[in-house]
């Protein structure tokens, strides 16, 4: 009787991994209960406490950076420069794809995908012996992952890229690549098939899928308590434009929206037109420098400043390398240095009271809950006004704390302005947080320690 059944299993991926198979309908359907529908994926994700949004049609308009792209097997080109916008804006993309749409958003991120001629695929080891279902048993440490031991792909294909990836072929080339673009991420599956009811049973495939939810939903549970996923398959029609999510008095919110304009331009211009007047435009420019600047040789330097140059001290970290150029700079206005020293300052000090020093942000529970333990513990002598009050102000400083990157990597990672108006209230709800846990004398001594 097994090797019956054994006999229909193997018959059936066959079935399934000719390409020249006509598509069903319900090929890739979230609520299909048909072998290769995703009924058990919406599942496993509800499952999870997770949101699932499924829809022929993704408006960039309407999105959160909180939010999570989930595309499976694309028909229709995924949007370049929107779907760039919202992960550079932090937003988290799953991409599964073996032979869909996805080429020119892969080439963004600088990932090659090569198909394999006549099922040849630089692989060892196959589920039922069948060419077409190469077996991946990852080795090291990863989110995605944890628990795994073996994956079993379905005609999947091959991806390179410069870094290494988290799951490969036995001969090089990458089958999954976890990749960062801005403050958000990527996560690239050279197969989408692996996601549908018939596949996911298999072996630690289920695993596989919660640990890329759980991922993609990392940092939309450090801000918010739901995580809400976009699931999109095939021919997707996508709409609108992708809008950061920041002041939009800000300097960044103005230069999004004048590339905006520009790239809006030649769609409603002639481009005959606009090539000729682009001319006339740097013809102009020449000569217009051309009358300013003389064209006179240029002096050497003298020597004893080439030596001077050459004997100056380089910084000796990361750190002082980033406060060198941040006292060099004229226009001091953002106080996110000072900031992030005071998330370092407290963050400790919070943290340890509640059992979480040290740890990771990944391993913590949200700010919510975080909020909700604190106010167990040293609120309780506080009327519910006065209760609601300070958790209200506890929330919004972790909120702002969630974005503030560390103090040595504030150069390097920081898109944000903090005011200085902002980082005196932000200042004065930490020493009142503090002071309500009992430590500001211990808060004081670190302080001055670490200025």
């Amino acid at each position: 009787m097994k090797a019956v059944l054994s006999i229909l299993l193997t018959l059936m991926l066959c079935f399934f991994s000719s390409r020249a198979r006509a598509e069903s309908v319900q090929d890739y359907e979230g609520r299909s209960d048909e072998w290769t529908g995703l009924s058990e994926l919406v599942s496993l994700s509800e499952s999870l406490g997770f949101e699932i949004l499924l829809s022929p049609n993704l408006d960039f308009a309407a999105l959160d950076n909180s939010d999570v792209l989930f595309f499976i097997y694309p028909q229709k080109e995924i949007e370049v420069v929107e779907v760039s916008r919202f992960v550079i804006d932090g937003g988290r993309v799953i991409i599964a794809d073996d032979f869909g749409k996805s080429t020119q958003f892969l080439e963004r991120l600088e990932i090659k995908r090569e198909t394999p001629s006549n099922t040849f695929l630089p692989h060892n080891t196959f589920y039922l012996e069948n060419k077409a279902l190469p077996v991946f048993r990852p080795r090291g440490k990863h989110p995605l992952l944890t628990n795994v031991k073996s994956i079993v792909a379905n005609y999947p294909s091959m991806i390179v890229n410069l870094g290494g990836p988290v799951v490969s072929y036995d001969e090089g080339p990458g089958f999954v690549y976890d990749m960062n673009l801005g403050m958000g991420k990527v996560v690239v599956i050279a197969d989408g098939s692996i996601f549908i009811n018939q596949m996911l049973g298999l072996r630690d495939n289920k695993i596989f899928a919660e640990n890329a939810l759980r991922y993609a939903c990392e940092s939309a549970l450090e801000t918010t308590q739901k995580c809400r996923i976009r699931v999109l398959t095939k021919s997707i029609e996508q709409t609108g434009h992708y809008r950061p999510q920041r002041d939009e008095n800000s300097l960044e919110h103005f230069v999004f929206a004048f590339n905006q304009a520009i790239e809006e331009v030649p769609k409603n211009v002639n481009r005959d037109f606009l090539f000729f007047f682009s001319l006339l435009v740097v013809i102009g420019l020449i000569a217009y420098l051309v009358s300013l600047l003389p064209f006179v040789k240029t002096r050497n330097y003298s020597k004893y400043i080439t030596d001077f140059s050459d004997t100056l001290p380089w910084p000796q970290s990361e750190f002082d390398w980033n406060i060198s150029r941040f006292s060099e700079t004229e226009n001091l206005q953002s106080d996110v240095l000072p900031m992030a020293i005071l998330k370092e300052l407290f963050e400790e000090i919070f943290l340890k009271e509640l059992g979480l020093w040290p740890s990771q942000s990944k391993d913590r529970p949200n700010i919510s809950g975080m909020t909700r333990e604190f106010s167990t513990r040293f609120l309780g002598g506080y009327s519910e006004r006065s209760r609601a009050v300070v958790e209200k102000r506890l929330l919004e400083l972790l909120s702002v704390f969630t974005k503030t990157p560390p103090r040595d990597r504030v150069f390097l990672e920081n898109e944000s302005e903090i005011l200085k108006g902002d980082l005196e209230k932000y200042h004065g709800i930490a020493v009142e947080i503090i002071t309500i846990m009992g430590h500001l004398d211990d808060y004081e001594q670190r302080k001055w320690g670490s200025s």
